[in-house]
Order: C-alpha cells, then structure tokens, then sequence
C-alpha cells in the first residue's frame, strides 16, 4: 500500500518538497544546541506533502541527503537496527541467550509506531553517543557511522564472527543507564551479564 502511496507522488511535488526540505536542515550543531539542530521543519515538509513518507522514511531521504558533508549536519536514519541498540539497549553478548525486551515482537520486529516522537528520542541519543565518541578524541563520528555498528551488532550471529572466537551468541539488554531528556534525569536497573566460551 504504501508503494502505491509514493509513486503516486508527482514529479514535481517530490522536487518541491525535497527541495524545501533539504534547504530547511538547521546549520546548528547537534551537540552543542540539540534543541535547534532537530530537523522538525524539513521533516513535517515531507511527511505533510508526500504521501505515503512518514518520519521513518523522511529520516532515510534526509540521512541520504546529508551523508556527503559536515558530519554535524547529517541526519540519523530511523533504522531497527539503531532503535534496537539506542533505545531498547539490545546487542550481542557471546554465552547469552535470546532476551525478551519490551518494543520488540517475537518474531524480533520493533513493536513502535515510527512517529515524530520515537525518532526525536532516537535522534537525541544518536546526539548522545556522537558526544561521547567526539569526547573521547575519535573525532566526528557519522551518523552512518552510528548506524553501520548498529548493523553489525545486531546481524552479528550470522557473521560466524563469534563461533570463529569460541563463543556462544546472543543478544543481551542493558537495563540501566542514566539519560537527560528535555532536562530530566531517568535511571533504569543494569543487569550484569557474563560471558562463556564454547566447549
């Protein structure tokens, strides 16, 4: 259905609204001024005059659009993949099993709406990591960057990366960490987890 959407976008509408969009980007740099940097603007322009482009796939145009460039400028991708690390905290950990996380299906799909809402809070923490990052002396980090290691952490079973070092493969959440959001400090419980080698 949602193909269907697009590709009944015209021409003309698709250059007017990427247009707009693009130009609209703020030039504020995301760690210092993360509440002008946010591109809410360029992405109400695509999800209001595009049909079938909500802000997941406004995300993919912009992040598209932004990758050549000032690092500082690009927009992150609403990817799974990022969601899954970034804010449900999930990533391998060798000797561990499957573990059950509130937002993801059984079937290991995000249980989310991909609403304005969900990628401001992924936006936020991709910000978060890059400030991390950029205060450990690594420089610029991309937002491919950020997405490319999401990638890789959650598809890294079938890498073969782990049983070629011993080691059982599995997924793990952090439960504990300690975040400011809009000026408010929220705190979750860590589970320690431990890792086994294969016998």
């Amino acid at each position: 259905m949602l193909i269907g959407m697009i590709k009944a976008n015209q021409p003309s509408t698709i250059t007017k609204a990427t247009s707009e969009a693009f130009t609209s980007i703020p030039v504020s740099d995301p760690i210092k001024k993360p509440e002008e940097s946010f591109p809410k603007l360029s992405l109400d322009t695509l999800t209001t005059s595009l049909r079938g482009v909500g802000p997941a796939t406004a995300s993919l145009i912009m992040s598209i659009a932004t990758v050549v460039g000032d690092p500082m400028r690009q927009v992150p991708f609403y990817s799974d993949d990022t969601y899954l690390w970034l804010i449900f905290g999930v990533y391998p950990i060798p000797g561990e099993g499957q573990v059950k996380v509130k937002g993801v299906k059984a079937n290991g799909e995000l249980d989310v709406k991909y609403n304005l809402k969900e990628f401001r809070g992924l936006w936020e923490e991709v910000q978060r990591l890059r400030t991390r990052l950029t205060e450990g002396d690594l420089g610029s980090v991309s937002t491919v960057g950020v997405e490319k290691v999401a990638y890789v952490l959650r598809h890294i079973a079938v890498s073969g990366y782990y049983s070629d070092q011993h080691h059982e493969v599995g997924e793990a959440t952090v439960v504990e960490s300690t975040e400011v959001s809009g000026g408010e400090t929220k705190k979750r419980k860590v589970k320690e987890k431990t890792r086994s080698a294969k016998k």
